[in-house]
């Protein structure tokens, strides 16, 4: 019988624990789901009376004079106080029961934390166990051997013996096994004692297993998701061989481990649907790889719970090296597009239209294991010597590529075949590899390293013989120039002696980091600088950007595990705002953070669905879902944030060292605060970063900076506060999640006077100071200077009219500064910390307003108020609001450009012309739906590239449902080759004005040959957009749901995150029940859980 340790012991207890803890979560999730449902009553009778309000504000200024002067509105406008008492009765009642369920809560939060506490205990208790336990063992074998040889006497002694009593104690101490034991032996027989104490261990074991149901310590495989910590991979040859034609791939694996600090008597390896034959385990020599000898296979077993393909060895590997053989198949036909896959695409010359496959990979986050067997974690690096079969015929266009340089190239294994195989990869993570077998055509380009050396950069896509210009030449250029950027900004290399970039038609994320041979979605990657969008190269410009970035953040350097996932992510996020500015600063991305990334996560992350940027994750389900907005936009947010309170050369210096240290190997958040606190000490900052910075990545939310100004004193007083999204929220914050810090932030105050715009001074607000005054000498004045810090900031009324009157002189200098203000008011409205009448108020300025920026804010707000107010009698003054607003903007930009019209202005007229149009203006309608009429009769009259989505949207939202118009551009969405242009087509169908013709879109779209698996969810959200479409979407949605499940499966992202997305507008009791009784009905939500409590927690209006 194997010896069973204290570790196992105390494993077993705080397995038990950790259910019962699961069972009162589970408690304690149905009384806040109790408390949820009497606050969502409660919300909504809040949204009702802010709606109210909101229609009064709007109203009441609809009556206002040419200069600007306000007038109230008539009494009859105002609320009844019958309805006010009404409502503020239902809100009482309600409150009551919420009172109960709090109470309710209470009590099971108290059971859980008693749990926690009994938890916390036994893993102290377990790491000291820990401590002791090799040797422990040790001593173990030796006193069983004893024991055995001492048989026959022990048998004769058993009766004499019975009577003394015998102890045990199973603290884990270092103290050797005899010794642990001869303290408990009464009479002196030390043998006989340890015989006991293992029998009474092994009983407390087995009782311990049946009780948690039947779990057995002696199959770790079971009950740890993770690998041997002491399972160490060396070095993976792949060989696969896909074939097109069966859409089967075949291949086979040796993988050459190290066993590091005691044995295993098993090998799990990550696989999934995967058929594997033939394992084989053997002692190799560490030197020289050589077989030493074969070690015997008893048996081995799948795991699909965990995922794991078990090797049983008939002996433990002690530990060594050892060479692991597999062979193994699976299906190319991946509907998911993860793993390795197949697609089909077409090219087309002349008329004809020609069919061709290729296949390709995505192994991001844990889809390797859906390739080849392999160590499936981000820490279990190794190098790959990868081989791929294509197929050879004479004058054929097929390429083999990987992560590396060819090797070498023989001919089969069968006939029409090559065998390609690459160099050795450098040290990496299995989510890094890639496989491509494709007849694309490429450009190359020569990048150089600091040393001066020389290497390719490659840009691969399918051709298209119909188009004039290429579209692999303007993101070339972008590569070449980003790549060399970050060579200087990091101070290091680029690690590997190529650079491919590759445009996939299949591709079910936007892009994959894949070291040496990046992967794209078509539309990041294939763009014409001369015939396409502006908004769709800048989008090209961006995520190559982002994804060279990861060739240090993310490969060269690699989070420990996935829960440090913003490491990679945020990182990357916002070095392709610095790069992307470098290489086109007539872009002003730095600018752009604020409307791309910053505003749009603050408010996502004001709501209590949020989760810190670092959490706990251990299934796939949850692994996937963190690839969300927090992840990449907030943790950019906060990185930015840290780079404008060290300075970007402190900044730079610090990560530079981080990404040295921790080169080819893996990291966790808190190596890179000390590699930035020692560059702060430096330079003589003084600033420990992991002090500041864990108060906004290890809890969610982020702080509203209320000041007031007392113009007698000259004093800012400055408190912070956890802010709220909305009402709703804010009353249910003690039912939130926990925070480490009492949401509490180390915030890095900064603020700037009237007369100093360029020069903000800083001051710290403690997270455990209550207040703190700042001099300043005029009531003059802004905080968060160009909006970098991670907050909101609320200002006593009189600032905020100083505020709202140099808007409408010009006296703030910085767009960034003005952007802020607008987003900062609106979303102070939505929580109620002041009246939307004070919001818009401010917003009257934007009529003198030229800049992007601040033009996008200002459009994003009132667009998104503008579903709550449809149908209702607010409706027509709200429009008319808004179209007073923009007036004077679209007179100046219309539907046509200058020659010569800069960058951001192209930028803002597609955003003027989408507010413009959605708002009613009739003007922009025509403007619309004229050139779509012409487009209908001559399919060359496309008109300006910058402005022919919103032509193709609001052209067919006034024209498609007449005659054949929808199935015109059906017909014409159906031929284009050109990626761009599809999705733009793609996208206008849904913007119809006809339910039968959104019905048919809906059932036309399952049919892959119509809407790629990529494309499909992006068909129902923009559907949901339209008026008459969110319904029959959402009852799609919920009618098809089996559907969906079936085909993209639950561990897909896209399905998480469809929901909040079609939902986002809906605004009433009805709804609410509905989106309660469909997760009722299908209560695993896969990768969507936090999607679900993002979708039913909604912000008023």
């Amino acid at each position: 019988m194997p010896p069973i340790s204290n570790l196992q012991v105390h494993e077993v207890v705080n397995n038990e624990l950790i259910i019962k803890l699961r069972q009162t979560e589970i408690r304690l999730k149905q009384m806040q789901s109790f408390e949820a449902k009497n606050e969502s009553h409660i919300a909504l009778s809040v949204a009702e009376i802010q709606k109210l309000q909101l229609e009064n504000s709007i109203l009441r200024l609809q009556n206002m004079s040419v200069n600007g002067q306000l007038k109230g509105l008539s009494s009859s406008l105002a609320l009844s106080n019958a309805t006010c008492q009404r409502l503020q009765e239902e809100v009482l009642s309600l409150r009551l029961s919420l009172e109960k369920a709090n109470q309710l809560r209470l009590n099971a939060q108290r059971d859980v934390n008693e749990l926690k506490s009994k938890f916390e205990v036994a893993m102290q208790v377990q790491v000291v166990c820990l401590k002791g336990e090799d040797q422990a063992r040790g001593q173990l074998n030796a006193a069983l051997k004893e024991l055995e040889a001492m048989k026959e006497e022990l048998a004769n002694q058993n009766q004499r013996e019975n009577d003394k009593s015998v102890q045990q104690d199973c603290s884990g101490s270092t103290m050797s096994f005899k010794k642990h034991y001869l303290k408990y032996v009464v009479g002196g027989i030390v043998i006989f004692g340890l015989a006991v104490a293992v029998i009474v261990l092994a009983v407390e074991v087995a009782r311990l297993s049946d009780e948690l149901n039947n779990k057995n310590p002696e199959e770790p495989w079971k009950t740890n998701y993770r690998l041997p910590e002491q399972l160490i991979p060396d070095y993976y040859v792949v060989n696969i061989h896909p074939n097109m034609e069966t859409s089967k791939f075949t291949g086979s694996m040796f993988l050459y481990v190290d066993i590091n600090d005691g044995s295993l008597n098993y090998l799990p390896i990550h696989q999934k649907g995967l058929t594997i034959t033939n394992p084989t385990i053997a002692s190799v020599d560490k030197i020289n790889g050589r077989v030493l000898r074969n070690i015997e296979v008893a048996s081995y077993l799948e795991v699909p719970e965990n995922e794991f393909f078990v090797i049983l060895p008939k002996e433990a590997l002690s530990p060594g090296k050892y060479k692991v053989s597999l062979e193994f198949s699976g299906s190319l036909d991946q509907p998911e597009l993860v793993g390795i896959y197949s697609s089909e695409y077409a090219v087309s010359q002349s008329g004809s239209e020609e069919k061709r496959k290729l296949v390709t990979s995505k192994f991001e986050p844990t889809y390797a294991r859906r390739a080849f067997p392999c160590l499936d974690e981000p820490d279990k690096k190794a190098t790959f010597k990868i081989s791929l079969v294509k197929p050879k015929f004479e004058n054929d266009k097929w390429s083999a590529l990987s992560n590396m340089n060819v090797d070498s190239t023989r001919p089969g294994p069968g006939e029409n075949e090559e065998t390609v195989t690459f160099k050795f990869t450098e040290k990496m993570s299995t989510y890094l590899a890639v496989f491509i077998v494709s007849e694309f055509t490429h450009e190359e380009a020569t990048a150089q390293n600091s040393n001066g050396q020389p290497f390719p950069v490659r840009v691969y896509g399918r051709e298209f013989p119909d188009l004039t210009e290429s579209k692999l030449t303007y993101p070339l250029d972008v590569a070449k120039n980003v790549v060399e950027y970050y060579i200087n900004f990091f101070g290091i290399d680029y690690p590997l002696p190529k650079l491919d970039l590759i445009g996939i038609p299949d591709f079910v994320s936007g892009a994959m980091e894949n070291w040496g041979l990046i992967t794209f979605r078509e539309t990041n990657l294939l763009v014409d600088e001369k015939n396409d969008a502006i908004s769709n190269i800048q989008q090209v410009g961006s995520v190559i950007s982002h994804e060279i970035a990861h060739m240090w953040f993310g490969n060269l350097v690699t989070m420990k595990w996935w829960d440090d996932l913003w490491l990679n992510e945020g990182f990357a996020s916002f070095m392709e705002y610095k790069a992307l500015d470098k290489y086109k600063p007539e872009y002003k991305m730095l600018d752009q953070f604020l409307v791309s990334d910053l505003q749009p996560v603050l408010a996502l992350d004001a709501q209590l669905s949020s989760h810190p940027i670092i959490q706990p994750v251990a299934h796939p389900d949850q692994i996937t879902e963190i690839f969300d907005t927090i992840t990449y936009s907030k943790g950019c947010s906060v990185i930015r944030m840290l780079e404008g309170i060290l300075g970007e050369k402190v900044f730079q210096t610090g990560v530079s060292e981080y990404l040295k240290t921790f080169k080819y190997s893996n990291a966790v958040t808190q190596d890179l605060w000390k590699s930035l606190t020692a560059a702060a000490s430096t330079a003589g900052l003084g600033i420990d970063v992991a002090t500041v910075m864990d108060t906004w990545t290890l809890q969610m939310g982020f702080p509203l900076i209320n000041v007031s100004y007392d113009a007698t004193s000259k004093i800012a007083t400055v408190k912070q506060s956890r802010f709220f999204g909305s009402p709703n929220a804010k009353k249910s914050a003690s039912a939130a999640k926990e925070s480490p810090f009492n949401y509490a932030w180390e915030v890095p105050l900064t603020y700037f006077t009237y007369d100093d715009q360029v020069n903000a001074k800083k001051q710290w607000l403690k997270k455990d100071q209550q207040s703190v005054d700042i001099p300043i000498d005029t009531p003059n004045f802004k905080f968060n200077s160009r909006q970098i810090g991670f907050y909101r900031v609320n200002y006593d009324v009189e600032t905020w009219k100083k505020l709202i009157n140099t808007l409408n002189d010009k006296t703030i200098t910085y767009s960034t500064d003005r952007s802020s203000l607008i987003d900062d008011v609106f979303s102070l409205a939505d929580g109620q910390y002041v009246e939307y009448s004070l919001a818009l108020d401010l917003l009257l300025y934007v009529k003198i307003e030229e800049d992007y920026v601040p033009w996008s804010t200002a459009a994003s707000k009132l667009l998104k108020l503008l579903p709550f107010m449809r149908d209702r009698p607010a409706e027509l003054n709200f429009k008319k609001l808004a179209k007073d607003l923009v007036a004077e903007r679209y007179d100046a930009l219309t539907w046509n450009a200058e020659a010569d019209e800069q960058h951001l202005t192209k930028r803002l007229r597609s955003t003027i012309l989408n507010l413009a149009c959605s708002c009613d203006n009739a003007d922009c309608l025509a403007g619309a739906a004229e050139p779509f009429k012409i487009w209908i009769a001559d399919e060359n009259a496309k008109g300006d590239v910058n402005v022919r989505q919103q032509m193709y949207n609001f052209g067919m939202q006034s024209e498609g449902h007449k005659d054949t118009n929808w199935e015109t551009v059906w017909a014409r969405y159906l031929k284009e080759k050109d990626p761009q242009e599809k999705l733009k087509l793609m996208t206008s169908l849904t913007h119809v004005s006809s339910t039968y013709h959104l019905n048919l879109y809906l059932e036309r779209a399952k049919n892959e040959s119509y809407v790629r698996g990529q494309d499909y969810f992006s068909v129902l959200q923009y559907m949901s957009d339209n008026p008459l479409g969110s319904s029959i979407v959402w009852n799609f949605v919920r009618d098809q749901w089996q559907y969906l499940v079936d085909r993209f499966t639950l561990n897909s992202r896209s399905l998480g995150r469809l929901i909040p997305r079609i939902t986002q507008n809906f605004n009433t009791q009805t709804r609410l029940d509905e989106m309660k009784a469909f997760f009722a009905k299908y209560p695993d939500a896969g990768a969507g859980a936090s999607a679900r409590a993002q979708a039913l927690e909604k912000p008023p209006v």
